[in-house]
């Protein structure tokens, strides 16, 4: 049912009102709810992308995912304007977003589940720009790196996702995954980094179901036409699933857990070195934060490749000389280095505390 500005539905005694507002997506709406059985005003908003906790729903996905140009500063001045509505309504009102911490629909997303409109007009900047222009300015710069997955995502949700009504099972594997896993398919170890650095499968990516930016870091390196593994410990298989089939991973026939590791013939590790250890070997850095982060703050002279670039990048990265990468807190920079490992990169050393290492040591960064 297509739902206009200002129409209204009821589910029991509760109400909903529509308020188109346009932005992150064009058709983007806000539901605006009364109780109307103790109340005749509205206790709260449901606002999607378009208001979170500290921040505001990125208006560029259309243009850089979808390919559909000059959309993303159209789409800021709407959000612009969505603010300026919203800063007339009461304090009180209960604000639900769509999304908190660890999405990449906004640069700097609370971790809260629930905020009010009066605290975000007093904390959230987005209520503090003093004209449109500054507006715009400031939401189009600092957004994260696009996430590869947002493109399949976006056609699921015109299409309209298949219904799921219980979690897919995935088979068991109990045997060595060799000839399992199909060439080219994804094939995730979703255990913790250094236990992954101690051991594991050749060919298998490091990206840690404890990472609040998990599906994030699936969606940049899923093949969604191939079938997709994992590895993990036994009580983390339905949590994996979840995650997973949020982002439209569907295909995943099959999960490991950790006894196939003592069959494992060519062990897998990942080396960890200092940064004095690093800048002694005179190695390339590679520093594989996003943009922001590295316009913040950087080492000198190293190469800059976001994370999720990595693959698409590959051929910047020699392959006749020692390479250390690094993050912030390591995790990053891990899933790069198995992602490069799988691709047939050898000479490789993860950077031991990332950057805060590397100043804590004494050496120098360029900031902005």
């Amino acid at each position: 049912t297509e739902l206009q500005d200002g129409e209204q539905f009821m589910i029991g005694k509760v109400r909903f009102e529509v308020i188109h507002t346009p932005g992150h997506t064009p058709e983007h709406i806000s539901l605006q709810v009364t109780d109307t059985a103790v109340a005749d005003a509205p206790m709260g908003i449901f606002t999607g992308d378009f208001l979170f906790a500290g921040d505001v729903g990125r208006p560029d996905l259309l243009e850089n995912a979808v390919g559909i140009l000059q959309t993303a500063e159209p789409g800021a001045k709407q959000q612009y304007a969505n603010i300026q509505k919203f800063a007339q309504m009461d304090d009180y009102l209960h604000i639900w977003p769509g999304h908190g911490a660890g999405s990449a629909c906004g640069k700097s997303l609370g971790a809260v589940p629930s905020t009010t409109l009066g605290y975000e007009k007093r904390f959230n900047p987005a209520f503090h720009q003093p004209d449109e222009n500054t507006f715009v300015e400031w939401l189009l710069s600092g957004q994260p790196e696009t996430p590869h997955y947002f493109a399949r995502m976006k056609d699921v949700n015109q299409r309209g996702a298949e219904l799921l009504r219980d979690i897919p099972q995935a088979q068991h594997i109990q045997e060595y995954p060799e000839g399992i896993v199909p060439p080219g398919s994804l094939f995730i170890d979703t255990r913790p980094p250094n236990d992954f650095a101690q051991r594991h499968i050749p060919g298998s990516v490091n990206i840690p179901i404890s990472s609040t930016n998990f599906t994030t870091y699936v969606g940049w390196f899923v093949e969604y036409d191939l079938p997709t593994f994992f590895l993990s410990y036994h009580n983390e298989v339905i949590e994996i699933l979840k995650n997973l089939f949020s982002i439209g991973v569907d295909n995943v026939p099959g999960y490991f857990t950790t006894e196939v590791l003592k069959d494992v013939r060519n062990i897998g590790i990942i080396k960890f070195q200092s940064p004095r250890e690093i800048e002694q070997a005179d190695m390339l850095i590679i520093d594989v934060r996003g943009e922001d982060e590295y316009a913040s703050q950087h080492i000198p002279d190293v190469l800059h490749i976001p994370m999720g670039h990595i693959l698409q990048r590959r051929d910047e990265i020699p392959q006749d000389r020692p390479v250390a990468l690094h993050c912030g807190s390591g995790i990053r920079s891990q899933i790069a280095i198995s992602v490069l490992q799988r691709e047939g990169y050898t000479n490789l050393v993860n950077m031991s505390g990332g950057i805060a290492r590397w100043v804590e040591d004494g050496f120098d960064v360029e900031e902005a």
